[in-house]
């Protein structure tokens, strides 16, 4: 009996120390904000309500800039230095923040750099990556501090605010983003990004953003985990894709077929010129934020002819003409962040209304060392 007493005893100290630790300050204030923010979905519209297109136009050359899989090392902050050398109006983060297991904790780490660099009330939009999946919770409370400096309405979510960066979308000075965990976070993405599109029709630009990627839209060994569905729509849109995960920079011609392989996606037109329409558009990939630097997968053959360019270890390619010859002999080197005297990071630059022209665009690919290995127009004909 005695020893029946104390087993009960022991268990409800066990009880009692585990109720503890289950519940530390950091994760009381996450609950906490989540809470809150769920009380504030004035701020977050569901997509049940009319869009709330504020009819911004877009100044002249507004700069964009969209990279992803940055981590939070020196590589990351060189190219958050380089967004702010190039001015650049806002930034598209396509997921793969911290790489931390702690995903608290590496989304502290995160936001205290781009703090320091840019700034707190800089615009700065996310989108779910499969590194941080687990732990999206973290990101989304930075996500919707950062909202509240910008104007009210500014970004839109499927249900609640743990949507962001998932089943979102944000229409900011003229530019509409969807902002999607497909692939990677969440389901049910296709009728809310054809939603989304529908509703935004009338949006100066249009920018479709998700992490992962189709097997042939990437450069490396990324497998299809995407689909074709959510391309497609974006290109009924005439909208860009902007994608993360293989750790290189690609990006198409014009393509208008996007998934029809055999027709080589649709790709028509020049290298240095790409068309944005209904049934016309771009993709590119931008996960050279400051992780690491993969190769050009040689089992792929010779260079399909969508592309346009590529900057990858062992490959570079600007309009088609060889800046960096093809080597397969290294074609496992994976450089890593660490590596700061070989790895050059870079960013993707669109500077939409160049020149004051309205349906003109100027995309460059800048790498963290001054590099300018892609350099294209954009004529938007929607």
């Amino acid at each position: 009996m005695i020893s029946v007493v104390k087993m009960l005893v022991l268990t409800v100290w066990f009880l009692i120390l585990l109720k503890c630790s289950v519940e530390p300050v950091n994760q009381e204030n996450i609950v906490t904000s989540l809470d809150k923010i769920e009380n504030e979905k004035k701020q977050l519209i569901s997509l049940k309500q009319d869009s709330f297109l504020s009819h911004e136009k877009t100044p002249p050359n507004f700069k964009v800039a969209i990279f992803g899989d940055s981590g939070v090392g020196r590589g990351f902050e060189s190219v958050l230095e380089l967004v702010k050398k190039e001015q650049a109006d806002m930034v598209i983060h396509l997921g793969d923040f911290s790489y931390y297991l702690d995903h608290h904790y590496g989304a502290q780490i995160w936001d205290k750099k781009v703090n320091e660099i840019l700034g707190e009330k800089y615009p700065y939009f996310l989108v779910a990556g499969n590194h941080e999946a687990p732990g999206w919770n973290s990101y989304v409370e930075l996500f919707y501090k950062r909202l509240q400096h910008l104007p009210q309405g500014t970004c839109k979510v499927a249900q609640g605010v743990k949507d962001l960066g998932v089943k979102s979308y944000c229409n900011y000075k003229g530019v509409f983003m969807l902002l999607s965990g497909v692939g990677s976070v969440g389901i049910g993405h296709e009728s809310f990004i054809r939603s989304a599109l529908e509703r935004n029709k009338s949006s100066d630009w249009k920018i479709c953003a998700w992490h992962k990627n189709q097997n042939s839209l990437q450069l490396g060994h990324k497998p299809s985990e995407v689909g074709w569905a959510p391309y497609k729509l974006c290109q009924t849109h005439g909208a860009v894709v902007a994608t993360g995960h293989e750790h290189s920079y690609g990006r198409t011609r014009t393509l208008t077929e996007v998934s029809n392989i055999l027709k080589d996606h649709g790709a028509i037109g020049a290298n240095d010129e790409v068309t944005l329409a209904p049934g016309k558009n771009f993709v590119s990939v931008i996960g050279t934020g400051g992780k690491s630097f993969r190769p050009y997968n040689c089992l792929k053959g010779a260079l399909d002819p969508w592309w346009a360019s590529i900057y990858t270890t062992n490959y570079v390619v600007k309009n088609r003409e060889p800046v960096k010859p093809l080597s397969c002999v290294d074609n496992l080197d994976e450089l890593k962040e660490d590596d700061q005297n070989t790895i050059d990071f870079g960013v993707l630059f669109l500077e939409l209304n160049f020149g004051g022209q309205e349906k003109k665009a100027r995309g460059r690919f800048v790498t963290t060392k001054g590099r300018v290995l892609d350099e294209f127009m954009v004529t938007k004909e929607n």
